[in-house]
């Protein structure tokens, strides 16, 4: 590919910024890195739909609904000024909302989409998470609720549901207080439900597990003593709380699945490092009675944005992927023998990637009718690139996808004009068919703005 417009490469390099990793050594060789086939985009043909042509698309999710039809939820790229935030009683700053929009594709290259809602945002959004609930209608969770004190910015868990033709909104958990566990600092503070994961128990009803950070990060320490929590609604309306890890800055770019006994099942990572006992890495969690949580470390160091999970539909494997910054690859790790959840040992480690790329960011993983673990992620730059974020000439959305003891790396879309490729999310049908949500740059003459796309593609045959 040929050399990109300035201004391209300069809204890359911002878009991207946390990729930057440091060094340009080489990907130590560990359990399959590069030992895969790169096709290049030969063997799926893929098609690019924008999803609207609109300055959207920030933290967008997908998630396939009823009819295999694929949907998509994601934030405004810029926020909007909305008066005084007068929720604030001293020195009200301006209020900042983000657009938060849902889209359902209703034909080829037709998506039709609409407003959920647009809450106030203190800084940037902290994420969002969209599923189908067991009526087919699709749910959001997302960081919510009007100001209050002095965090001028949506502070509760914030479950919206698509009922008919209207969004209707409860809060799932709205202070540090709810998951109570008899310590000041950790009970204290309303800003909760920060980096959202939400789904579905096996009798449908809906769970989320959350990031609270108390008083938002307007104090230093609300980031080194930040929890991990779950909010887990039952009989239809009441939500009951509970604490996942207290107190050490957990619950950051979470997932949550349920196993084959229908114990919840959270993974987080810890982003600080303390200067004693650090536990900066990536967490796993898991329910074994009310208020008891077994926990295991899967990974020390860096990660970028998702954390993503599955269970195996066959054989009832935990799965989970999430880039090691360390390893400026994919790690995916995997646990058979239920019995050993609290033992990292018996957790199966590869990391997945080719060896000269910098990839794996905001990876999504999503298991085949086959049964096999496939992946989608974004592609950041050369291991030896020395530029401090993602370079747009190397950029793109890779599919990886496992095979007979190795993965196939297969090209999705690769960056045309600036930064293409972060906020990944992968959906496939039961038909085989794979859906790819990203964010990409598109240019308008001198202009140059980031829209939603989702990329379709035959991954496997249908059944």
């Amino acid at each position: 590919m040929g050399s990109r417009p300035l201004l391209g490469a300069l809204l890359a390099s911002l878009a991207c910024g946390a990729c930057s990793n440091g060094g340009n050594a080489a990907k130590p060789s560990d359990g399959g890195t590069d030992t895969g086939t790169d096709t290049g985009s030969a063997t799926i043909d893929w098609e690019i739909e924008m999803v609207e042509d609109a300055n959207m698309g920030y933290q967008v999710r997908l998630a396939v609904g009823p009819g295999d039809a694929p949907a998509v939820a994601y934030f405004g790229n810029e926020g909007y000024e909305d008066g005084i935030c007068d929720e604030i009683a001293v020195d009200p700053p301006i209020r900042v909302r983000y657009e938060l929009r849902f889209a359902a594709r209703t034909g080829p290259g037709q998506w039709a989409a609409e407003p959920v809602d647009a809450p106030a945002v203190a800084f940037t959004p902290n994420g969002l998470d969209l599923a189908f609930d067991p009526e087919g209608r699709p749910a959001v969770a997302y960081t919510g609720g009007p100001p209050e004190l002095v965090y001028c910015g949506g502070n509760d868990a914030v479950l919206g549901v698509r009922d008919g033709a209207s969004w209707t909104f409860e809060t799932a958990a709205a202070t540090s207080g709810q998951a109570a566990t008899g310590e000041p600092a950790s009970d204290s503070g309303h800003v909760v439900g920060i980096w959202p994961a939400l789904e579905y128990d096996p009798g449908g009803e809906p769970a989320i597990i959350y990031k609270d950070s108390h008083f938002g990060t307007l104090q230093h320490d609300d980031q080194y003593r930040a929890d991990a929590e779950l909010a887990w609604r039952s009989g239809g309306s009441a939500w009951g709380h509970e604490m996942i890890d207290p107190g050490e800055g957990a619950g950051e770019h979470g997932d949550l699945v349920f196993d084959g006994e229908g114990r919840p099942v959270a993974f987080y990572a810890i982003a600080v490092e303390a200067t004693e006992n650090s536990r900066h890495g990536v967490w796993a969690a898991r329910r074994e009675v009310a208020g008891t949580w077994e926990i295991v470390k899967l990974h020390t160091g860096a990660i970028h944005q998702e954390i993503s999970a599955a269970v195996h539909p066959t054989d009832g494997d935990l799965i989970v992927a999430f880039y090691s910054a360390a390893d400026k690859a994919v790690r995916l790790r995997r646990l058979s023998n239920p019995a050993q959840f609290a033992d990292s040992s018996a957790w199966s480690s590869e990391l997945v990637g080719k060896a000269q790329y910098d990839e794996g960011l905001s990876v999504s993983l999503a298991i085949a009718p086959s049964g096999r673990v496939a992946m989608a992620y974004h592609r950041c730059r050369l291991v030896t690139s020395t530029s401090d974020g993602c370079d747009p000439n190397d950029e793109a959305v890779i599919f990886a996808i496992e095979g007979d003891g190795s993965f196939s790396y297969h090209t999705v879309v690769e960056s045309e004009v600036g930064s293409c490729g972060d906020f990944v999310s992968l959906g496939i049908d039961p038909q085989g068919v794979a859906y790819v949500a990203y964010r990409c740059t598109v240019q308008e003459g001198d202009e140059f703005s980031f829209r939603p796309f989702v990329a379709i593609g035959q991954v496997e045959d249908a059944e």
